[in-house]
């Protein structure tokens, strides 16, 4: 869980804890170079592919959160300001603009780059994301489906489609194949924002 005052504790916690065996583990911010890294594996990149200015700005930006390092590059990759280019084997990067004008176009907190992502899908998936945030973190296909009906006349393989292109935006990866087809957002901060 995240930190949060004690006076705030829910009773159930202090119950956990004196479970024997309970261990509680504190997890701090991750180092400047952990989180350039883990934003450059996000890419599919060696570290060393990452544009300077590009780790420069996840390092200030993202302060050692983990997600929020993965969201920026993921919006800059959205936004078209990162190029990832296959060339055989390799991916390379190549940041257009300087690091200037990308953190311009990146909003200040993780909830406000998940939005800026949101915001630039088509009305369809956004509409997708709307419902699907209403029905839960994690959403099966069927009720989804019949909650778009009455609004949304799309063919059953476009919707699908559709849900595809929000996996690999990472938005909303699939967590069970058909025949129990569910997806599940990312992360809840990106649930909260879809709702």
């Amino acid at each position: 869980m995240r930190p949060m005052p004690l006076s705030e504790h829910p009773p159930e916690l202090a119950a956990l804890a004196a479970l024997s065996g309970a261990e509680q583990i504190t997890l701090s911010a991750l180092s400047p170079a952990d989180t350039v890294a883990l934003a450059a594996h996000r890419l599919g990149l060696q570290v060393q592919e990452l544009p300077t200015a590009v780790a420069e700005l996840v390092r200030s930006r993202a302060d050692g959160n983990p997600f929020f390092a993965e969201e920026i590059v993921l919006a800059l990759r959205d936004l078209g300001v990162l190029d990832i280019r296959e060339e055989g084997s390799q991916r390379h990067c190549v940041l257009h603009g300087d690091r200037d004008e990308a953190a311009r176009l990146l909003p200040d907190t993780v909830q406000g780059v998940i939005l800026s992502r949101i915001d630039r899908l088509n009305p369809e998936e956004q509409m997708l994301l709307r419902v699907g945030s209403v029905i839960g973190r994690s959403f099966p296909y069927q009720p989804l489906r019949a909650a778009l009906a009455p609004s949304l006349a799309l063919a059953d393989t476009d919707l699908k489609l559709r849900l595809e292109g929000l996996a690999v935006l990472d938005l909303t990866p699939q967590e069970t194949p058909d025949p129990e087809l569910r997806y599940i957002f990312k992360h809840a901060i990106t649930r909260e924002v879809a709702y």
